[in-house]
């Protein structure tokens, strides 16, 4: 992520894999893909999600480019890893395991028994059914609040099956001593905001 924003314009022309949309157009580049994102849904095949991976960056441009930002490359401090695994809402996006949450269980750490991997920016769980990771791409801080956007990439996939999702999440308002976050999976359509 970061030497995609320190060369911006190479990034988002760069070429990738052609991506389907709903609407019948292709993109091949974060150009493409971030115009088409606004009006549209990639086509929901296992292909295609796969294809989706390579523009993850994309998303990430798009959003930290729509405000004033800085952005270098620094460690996250400790806390942000370990607060998303226990304090993420999953209630709140889209996943495979949304299904299974309630009111007293909604977190990574609630949810899922298995593996459980947590690096200096990622998350990793795996299950006999599931691998589900999260990877913080970017750290956004909002001046003066002590508040930061985290800009984070998804990955969900259940074992043996055919389903395999790639999402940007952002969180807002992440704070060390908050108890619950929410994420909402960027970039949104119109018809969700």
């Amino acid at each position: 992520m970061f030497q995609a924003l320190q060369s911006v314009k190479a990034a988002l022309l760069t070429d990738r894999t052609p991506l389907l949309f709903e609407n019948g157009g292709n993109a091949k580049n974060c150009v493409d893909y971030l115009e088409r994102s606004a009006k549209s849904r990639p086509i929901e095949s296992r292909r295609n999600f796969e294809i989706k991976t390579e523009y993850l960056l994309c998303d990430a441009i798009g959003f930290v480019s729509e405000a004033p930002f800085v952005f270098k490359e620094n460690k996250l401090a400790p806390y942000i890893v370990k607060r998303l695994f226990e304090n993420l809402d999953f209630r709140t996006f889209p996943s495979s395991i949304k299904n299974r949450t309630n009111e007293k269980g909604h977190t990574l750490k609630a949810l899922m028994v298995g593996k459980v991997n947590l690096g200096s920016a990622s998350i990793q769980v795996e299950t006999k059914e599931n691998i589900l990771g999260l990877e913080i791409a970017a750290v956004i801080d909002q001046p003066g609040s002590g508040n930061q956007t985290l800009v984070i990439w998804f990955t969900d996939e259940i074992k043996g099956g055919n389903y395999r999702s790639y999402t940007t999440l952002v969180v807002r308002d992440f704070h060390k001593n908050s108890k619950k976050y929410s994420a909402k999976p960027y970039p949104l359509l119109p018809r969700e905001n």
